[in-house]
């Protein structure tokens, strides 16, 4: 446990320090990709807390049924800014409109279904919250190839930071994949499947 916590400690700090220089550049330089990866990394943050469960301990320490609200919460909160980020970073707006409109229609969409899920998962009915985990769980991950096809077809368009694009979102895939596998007993628990999501 120790162990996890010093990874978490470590991976937290680096989010930080590349938050705080991420808000820096944003506030000088006025460029959006700045803005929405801060907030990525806001909300990765958030999730490392809650996932750790130190915002349990430090936060709330006598209410742990928000912790099971806020934790999904702020991992889909973190694919809105994402979306954002690599659709300012790849310029998609110049380079491929059509895209760029089809990204805007996901992420209105994602933002409805959010709203929705986090609106009715108020009620405290653990059927509509496992629904809306249910939901997101496919919806999240149908975003994150979306992301890696676009990056791929960015790349074959030529499209600077295109190939950057492919590259963090497979690495992110295999990670959260190897999560998976190691949650649902198909990889042996190790170190590498317990903190895959952290890398």
């Amino acid at each position: 446990i120790q162990s996890s916590m010093i990874v978490c400690g470590v991976i937290s700090g680096l989010a930080f320090m590349l938050l705080i220089i991420n808000l820096y550049l944003f506030f000088s330089s006025k460029e959006w990709v700045y803005c929405w990866y801060g907030l990525y990394l806001f909300f990765f943050m958030c999730y490392i807390g809650t996932d750790t469960g130190l915002f349990f301990e430090y936060l709330y320490p006598d209410l742990p049924q928000i912790n099971d609200l806020i934790r999904p919460l702020f991992f889909t909160l973190c694919v809105m800014p994402l979306l954002l980020f690599y659709s300012t970073l790849l310029n998609l707006s110049k380079y491929l409109p059509r895209l760029y409109r089809i990204n805007a229609v996901v992420l209105t969409i994602y933002i409805i279904v959010f709203l929705i899920a986090f609106a009715t998962c108020l009620t405290a009915d653990p059927n509509i919250y496992q629904f809306w985990l249910k939901i997101q769980s496919v919806y999240t991950p149908t975003i994150f190839l979306l992301l890696m096809a676009e990056s791929v077809y960015c790349a074959w368009a030529r499209i600077p930071f295109a190939y950057f694009a492919f590259f963090s979102f497979f690495v992110f895939s295999l990670f959260v994949a190897i999560l998976s596998m190691g949650q649902n007993d198909v990889l042996p628990a190790n170190w590498l499947t317990n903190h895959a999501h952290y890398i």
